[in-house]
């Protein structure tokens, strides 16, 4: 699912041309870490339900 994300918005960076390579890979990073932390979020709320 994420990796479809991934993919459908770099290609929309493609198609609008981005020249600031600069710009897009911190937005890449800023989402990847993003999606890193609601990971682990959805791991340790799953824990969480487990548990009780």
């Amino acid at each position: 699912m994420l990796k479809l994300f991934l993919r459908t918005w770099n290609q929309n960076h493609q198609r609008k041309g981005v020249s600031n390579h600069q710009s897009t890979l911190r937005s890449q990073h800023s989402m990847l870490t993003s999606s890193l932390h609601l990971h682990e979020f959805t791991n340790l709320v799953e824990r969480k339900f487990e548990s009780s």
